[in-house]
């Protein structure tokens, strides 16, 4: 039976190291893979691409994994899933980004809001 997005993410000390912060991630996708399967079953590697790969399962899942200097998260489906983590304060102002992520209704009632209020949103 297909199973929901689970998203968890843990909050990291600014300074702690890509290496740490990768350690973070994989304890974020034990914990992912012990709730759905059970303790112990299954795996995440990597894949040739640098994707993370779910091995050892019955069905199929998929996981992603972000991080910032402050917060590393990962999400876990039975289909292809993404997740991004991003500071509060970066300000997304560039109109190839915005295009990208956001629909056209989005951007419309971005144009009408005020500087400080599209940084904000």
């Amino acid at each position: 039976m297909p199973f929901a997005v689970r998203i968890a993410y843990v909050e990291t000390p600014d300074a702690e190291s890509l290496g740490v912060r990768r350690q973070f991630g994989a304890g974020l996708f034990r914990r992912l893979l012990d709730e759905r399967f059970g303790a112990g079953v299954g795996r995440v590697e990597t894949a040739e691409s640098g994707q993370p790969l779910v091995t050892g399962v019955a069905e199929p899942a998929f996981v992603s994994l972000t991080h910032t200097r402050r917060v590393v998260a990962a999400a876990f489906a039975a289909a292809r899933v993404g997740v991004d983590a991003e500071p509060r304060d970066r300000v997304a102002s560039q109109p190839a980004l915005l295009a990208r992520v956001c629909s056209a209704s989005e951007l419309r009632w971005l144009e009408r809001q005020s500087e400080s209020q599209r940084n904000e949103a």
